[in-house]
């Protein structure tokens, strides 16, 4: 399973009104690529506190997936490109513990329709309002982005790599 960790803030350094988890990722127990960065950001209200944390509401952002591409001379090489992902509505319930939150959520990308659960504590500083913020990412099975239909027509022979990705959940 995928787990991101990182930081749930608010963003100061721009004139927007906006929440951010930003933070690093990978597979659980694999170490065949570095961690790699994740952004969800919440846009405000004009009438809500930007200076609350946590706040239920929908988030919009993307994270980088590396992967192996497999050249015509079998090089491989590693490259990464950036998934978006819509629609994260995120829900952060209040747990017996001082100040632990627990955080669940649902979203869509193009490997499908995912969840997420994890916790979000806030930080060792009483004035600081970010909270760290640990999830695991688990997609739903059959919601991946259906392959391109054959259309039966006979296909060129080109010189395109082959594309080795690491699986989505």
């Amino acid at each position: 399973l995928p787990i991101m960790k990182g930081t749930l803030s608010i963003d100061v350094n721009h004139q927007q009104r906006r929440h951010l988890i930003r933070g690093m990722w990978n597979f659980e127990n694999s170490n065949a690529f570095p961690s790699q960065r994740f952004e969800l950001v919440r846009n405000l209200a004009r009438d809500e506190d930007e200076t609350k944390l946590p706040v239920d509401g929908e988030f919009h952002g993307s994270f980088r997936l590396a992967y192996i591409r497999v050249t015509s001379k079998g090089k491989r090489k590693e490259r990464s490109k950036v998934i978006p992902e819509t629609g994260v509505a995120i829900k952060f319930t209040k747990v017996d513990k001082k100040d632990e939150y627990k955080v669940v959520g649902k979203g869509t990308n193009q490997f499908g329709v995912f969840h997420i659960e994890g916790t979000a504590t806030p930080t060792a500083d009483p004035n600081d309002p970010t909270m760290r913020i640990i999830c695991r990412k688990r997609y739903e099975p059959g919601t991946a982005a259906v392959a391109p239909v054959d259309n039966g027509l006979k296909a060129k022979k080109t010189k395109e790599p082959a594309v080795v990705e690491p699986e989505a959940s």
